[in-house]
C-alpha cells in the first residue's frame, strides 16, 4: 500500500475529489457532515479542536462547491480554516487498509495465494472503490478466480482514477501471469 499517497495525495483539509465527493487525508471520502464531524479537525489559526458546528459548516461549504476535474485538492485550502493532523490521517489510512483487507478476504478467500502483483492491484482497487465498488467488478472477479490475468487486466479499468493509475493496475495484473 506504499503507493496510496502517490495516487490519493495527502491533504489535511476537506476538498472535492475528482468525482465531487468531500474528501480528506489520503483519499478518505466523507459521505456526510456527520462523518466529518466525527474526526478531530483542528482550527488552523489556533490549533484548537474544532467544534462540531465548525466542522459541519466547513463540510457544507466544500460540499456545496461545484466539482471540477481541473481543480486539485490545493484549490480548496483557501476556503478552509480547519485541518486534520497527520497522526489522524495516518490512523484513517490504517483503519481503511484493515477494513479493506478483511473485505478482500471475504471477496477472494484465496487472496493470500494470489500472485503478489494481483494482490497489489486488488489493494489499489478496493482502496479506491471500497468493498461494494470492487464487488461490482464481477467479470474481474471471475477472471481472477480462473487465473486469467490478461482478462483481469482488461476488466480492471475504472472510471474516475487517472489513466495512469488504471494503467498501473492493468500492468500489475499482466505481471501476475509471470509470477508463481
Amino acid at each position: 500500500m506504499a503507493d496510496i499517497e502517490e495516487w490519493e495525495g495527502n491533504v489535511d483539509h476537506m476538498y472535492l475529489d475528482t468525482r465531487g465527493f468531500v474528501t480528506v487525508g489520503k483519499g478518505k471520502m466523507l459521505p456526510d457532515s456527520a462523518s466529518a464531524s466525527a474526526l478531530p479537525f483542528r482550527v488552523r489559526a489556533t490549533d484548537a479542536l474544532a467544534s462540531e458546528d465548525d466542522i459541519r459548516a466547513e463540510y457544507d461549504l466544500i460540499n456545496g462547491m461545484e466539482a471540477s476535474q481541473t481543480r486539485n485538492a490545493a484549490f480548496y485550502e483557501q476556503f478552509t480554516s480547519l485541518y486534520l493532523p497527520q497522526v489522524d490521517i495516518d490512523q484513517l489510512v490504517q483503519d481503511h487498509v484493515r477494513q479493506d483487507f478483511e473485505a478482500l478476504l471475504r471477496q477472494y478467500p484465496g487472496f493470500g495465494n494470489l500472485p503478489l502483483s494481483a494482490q497489489i492491484a486488488l489493494w489499489d482497487m478496493i482502496y479506491n472503490l471500497g468493498p461494494r465498488g470492487l464487488a461490482q467488478f464481477r467479470m474481474l472477479r471471475q477472471a481472477i478466480l480462473d487465473g486469467d490475468w490478461e482478462e483481469a487486466a482488461e476488466q480492471s479499468h475504472r472510471n474516475g482514477p487517472s489513466e495512469e493509475r488504471n494503467r498501473y493496475v492493468f500492468d500489475l495484473f499482466i505481471d501476475a501471469a509471470e509470477e508463481p
